[in-house]
């Protein structure tokens, strides 16, 4: 459990009350403690609204996914000065009680080929995210386990919805909910195609099709995984989908070649700012089968999947005291999916395999003084 950042004052923003006609009940969510080296406290990463992409699995049918915009990080900072200097050790309160709440984000939908999913990422609590920061360039390096629990849902109601401030479906369906952010399933057969979604609404539970292991190692430099074949089955987990590098067909696996409805429009790659391509379904397209250009893939047969993140420096600049500060910058990893054990889903996606993600993120650095 954390402390009080700034003193009581500050925590009273994270006291929830709760009155009936008897009883009066607080739930306090306890924030980070103070740097005891006098530095920045507290980071929040916050992901942007656009730029992001999902890539799961080797034949390519579930990439270009965009994620839930909103999600939010807050890490809880030591050992850096107030100079900025050095690095900033960083560690994350999860839970339900705790700053990060029990899940990252809201449920995702992902629809493609007539498979949907919901996805609830929850934070593995054993081993909340820990990493490093430097305030002086906004360079982060820090690893996210999650146990996402993946949903075999519908194609009309891919994931519950928080409309009018009530969920309409789920467990939960007919209950108060705020929405987290709003996704537009483009694949949806439903009348409405846009998904308001809300932590508050999570998917029925009888729906479950397997929790899976998934370990990020969230950078803001490069991220790479080379092949051929870089990930299979483990020890314990479903054999799934015979591994393969791509579903091209021996014509192998290009970079920026893709047509039609994997370049559905062009928008600006937010790692390096160059011309990029976006997916019909809303996230971005780096590779495409040479023979076969409306299909995504993963270079691995040859070559390695490669993802580009960005600093988020702060501004106004270390050594000023001023805060909070605030800068953007990029997120990216590459990491394996494990086989859910739903043929479905295994087969469709290509898992056991590869996954990727780009995520643009605001980030505001909290501390002492005016923090």
């Amino acid at each position: 459990m954390g402390g009080c950042r700034g003193g009581v004052q500050a925590c009273a923003a994270d006291c929830t009350t709760t009155t009936t006609a008897t009883t009066t009940t607080t739930t306090i969510i306890v924030d980070c403690f103070s740097n005891p080296a006098g530095g920045p406290d507290m980071l929040d990463l916050i992901v942007g609204a656009s730029g992001t992409d999902l890539d799961i699995g080797w034949t390519g049918v579930a990439h270009n996914f965009p994620l839930a915009p909103n999600a939010t990080l807050r890490m809880c900072l030591n050992s850096c000065g107030p100079d900025g200097t050095p690095p900033c050790g960083m560690q994350a309160l999860v839970g339900a009680q705790e700053p990060n709440g029990a899940t990252f984000g809201p449920p995702l939908p992902l629809l493609s080929a007539n498979v949907p999913i919901c996805v609830v990422n929850e934070w593995n609590a054993t081993i909340p995210p820990t990493g490093t920061v430097n305030p002086l360039t906004g360079d982060a390096n820090f690893q996210v386990d999650l146990t996402s629990k993946v949903h075999l849902t519908t194609v009309t109601q891919v994931c519950p919805r928080c409309n009018n401030g009530k969920c309409d479906t789920g467990p939960n369906q007919g209950k108060n909910c705020t929405v987290d952010g709003t996704l537009v399933v483009t694949q949806s057969l439903g009348a409405n195609k846009a998904y308001n979604l809300s932590r508050d609404c999570p998917p029925d539970p009888g729906a479950l099709a397997a929790p899976l292991d998934i370990r990020l190692p969230m950078t803001t430099g490069t991220a790479m995984l080379a092949g051929p074949t870089p990930c299979t089955a483990q020890p314990g987990q479903p054999t799934g989908a015979p591994v393969q590098d791509d579903d091209c067909g021996g014509g192998g696996c290009g970079a920026g070649n893709c047509t039609g409805s994997a370049c559905a429009s062009m928008t600006t790659d937010p790692s390096t700012g160059a011309p990029i391509c976006m997916d019909s379904k809303g996230g971005l397209s780096q590779n495409c089968c040479n023979d076969h250009t409306i299909k995504q893939c993963f270079p691995t047969a040859g070559s390695a999947i490669v993802r580009m993140g960005r600093p988020f420096p702060p501004s106004p600049p270390f050594p000023d005291q001023t805060y909070p500060k605030t800068g953007n910058g990029v997120l990216a990893a590459v990491f394996c999916v494990p086989a859910t054990g739903a043929n479905s889903i295994d087969v469709t996606a290509g898992v056991p395999g590869p996954g990727a993600l780009v995520a643009p993120v605001s980030a505001t650095w909290h501390g002492s003084p005016g923090g």
